[in-house]
């Protein structure tokens, strides 16, 4: 699915990663999702629309899934580590992604959970989902998603996963997850697409690399209907303020905070901090075109 805004089939085309770009900083929106731009590898041209080489965090977590869907759908630790080297065969250079500290993770993993993990029916991996939520303006408005895990409880009752792999340690990771927009989504897409079944809570299962010793943490993340509702208006509000700033080209550039979102200066910043009169000399020096495509993934 590419999101953002078609206004021919007026429709707006929204996932989490969309969102959360465009409440982070219009601008950045404007130059990720409407414009497609990626700061380009060299020996890219700026016309050139291509796949570009893949961040380690993403490539790392990638591989991290493969093998998470094998423990639990085939419980095999050796094949999940397969599975884990063949995705993650030729890495980038990173200290804290290795091939080896993937084989620690999962088998930390494994230990961590495997009896836990017994009690569940695995009902689907990877569920992807789209779905209308409103409309605004005669637009259209969906959301979607892929959720990483439906479970079935001893019980009876359905349950949402989704993995998190993080470096980032701090006393808060988990909490924060209590009013994660994406997990609420996850909750309101399963419940809409499923005519048979509902869902109210997800567990967030959080893979927490750390210099010497690994962290693995679960948090039960809980959403009645009327926090969906409250969901449902802020997704929608944001839809309308995004329309707006394409109806008049007047994208707002929320620095400094942004700039340096996760102590990394953002993709954009030379862009931003360019006169306007060259950038677009900057754009064709600096980016190449990859439009966010969640079907990429």
């Amino acid at each position: 699915m590419k999101t953002g805004i078609d206004h021919d089939a007026k429709t707006i085309k929204l996932d989490n990663y969309t969102l959360s770009t465009f409440r982070e900083c219009p601008q950045k929106y404007a130059y990720r999702i409407k414009e497609g731009l990626i700061a380009q590898p060299e020996g890219y041209g700026f016309s050139e629309e291509k796949s570009l080489p893949m961040p380690v965090e993403l490539s790392f977590g990638i591989a991290i899934h493969k093998a998470l869907d094998t423990l639990f759908n085939e419980q095999n630790l050796d094949l999940a580590i397969a599975r884990f080297l063949e995705v993650f065969a030729d890495p980038p250079e990173d200290k804290k992604r290795t091939p080896g500290r993937g084989v620690e993770v999962i088998e930390g993993y494994w230990d961590r959970w495997y009896e836990a993990d017994r009690k569940y029916d695995r009902v689907q991996s990877e569920l992807s989902f789209i779905a209308p939520l409103g409309a605004i303006n005669d637009y259209e408005v969906y959301y979607g998603g892929l959720i990483d895990k439906v479970l079935r409880s001893e019980d009876g009752e359905i349950i949402l996963m989704d993995h998190k792999t993080s470096s980032w340690e701090s006393q808060y990771l988990v909490p924060a997850y209590a009013l994660s927009n994406q997990f609420r989504g996850y909750i309101w897409g399963f419940n809409t697409i499923s005519p048979t079944e509902s869902a109210d809570h997800l567990l967030v299962d959080i893979l927490l690399l750390k210099p010497k010793n690994n962290d693995y943490f679960r948090s039960d993340i809980k959403a009645d209907p009327s926090m969906i509702d409250e969901w449902k208006a802020g997704i929608l509000q944001t839809a309308q303020m995004m329309l707006l700033c394409d109806q008049t080209d007047i994208w707002p550039l929320y620095g400094k905070e942004p700039c340096t979102n996760w102590n990394r200066l953002c993709t954009y910043f030379q862009l931003c901090d360019t006169e306007p009169s060259r950038r677009n000399a900057a754009r064709n020096m600096l980016y190449t075109i990859d439009h966010w495509d969640t079907d990429k993934r």
